[in-house]
């Protein structure tokens, strides 16, 4: 569940939290999944939220960030924010400014994924669309079927972040687009898996590396723009920030996503 998209600048102790708790209070009357719980200023002021946390268990607080617009101040937030014992999830993420649109900045991105990883931080990228912006995937008017494009019909920034799954799946090179990226190791009980996800009204399948083990997932989608089916790859790891369980991923169905559990 991700329960308030981008609150603007309000008290997160005074509003947002309060307006939070009830909603994870009833949430948690039915189950455990995880909770991905907003952040004040457009899901920024993670610190905030850090300090004067929720009450209750498996909740993700949310870290937006787009490459060209959010540098080291916004990752300074964050570590702040996970050296206080919270997990992060950044659900929205772009390689261009804040807006979707302007100039990409792919080495921005390079050293946000980075630290991403580093820190076990889950992600969704902005976005598998054609619309005619910088964030697009797709190039526009990109026709159907919706899944299984070739290269062509990809923009720079859809080039770059298919590189960089496939680099971490193990699926050919990119060093070109994640150079210094690394795979999380045995050692560090991390496992990878492939998950190929559809909408709600097509099948899922998985194509587990060796060494992994996972049996099936549902994704459900909330704050999309579209509801048309895609095909998402996600990488699966034991992280320290939090406990993550696989089958209760959130993962928007118009974001390329990576999961760290």
């Amino acid at each position: 569940f991700e329960i308030f998209n981008e609150p603007l600048q309000e008290s997160w102790s005074e509003h947002i939290k309060p307006y939070e708790q009830e909603i994870v209070s009833t949430i948690r009357q039915h189950t455990d999944n995880l909770i991905i719980c907003g952040t004040p200023t457009w899901s920024q002021d993670v610190e905030l939220a850090a300090s004067d946390p929720l009450q209750s268990h498996n909740l993700a607080y949310t870290l937006h960030f787009y490459a060209t617009s959010h540098k080291e101040f916004l990752r300074a937030k964050a570590q702040v924010a996970l050296n206080m014992g919270v997990a992060l999830f950044a659900s929205e993420w772009g390689t261009c400014s804040a807006d979707g649109d302007g100039a990409l900045n792919l080495e921005e991105t390079r050293i946000w994924l980075n630290f991403l990883e580093e820190n076990h931080i889950s992600d969704a990228n902005w976005a598998v669309n054609d619309k005619a912006e910088a964030c697009s995937a797709l190039l526009p008017g990109t026709q159907l079927p919706v899944t299984g494009w070739s290269t062509d019909l990809l923009t720079e920034s859809g080039r770059f972040v298919r590189a960089s799954l496939r680099s971490e799946l193990g699926q050919g090179s990119s060093k070109a687009a994640v150079e210094q990226q690394h795979q999380p190791t045995d050692e560090a009980g991390g496992r990878k898996l492939a998950l190929t996800l559809r909408d709600e009204f097509g099948e899922s399948s998985t194509t587990p590396t060796a060494g992994s083990e996972f049996d099936d997932a549902d994704a459900a989608s909330d704050d999309i723009d579209s509801h048309e089916d895609e095909e998402t790859l996600i990488d699966g790891a034991h992280g320290t920030s939090s406990h993550f369980a696989l089958a209760c991923a959130l993962v928007a169905a118009s974001s390329a996503s990576r999961l760290w559990a």
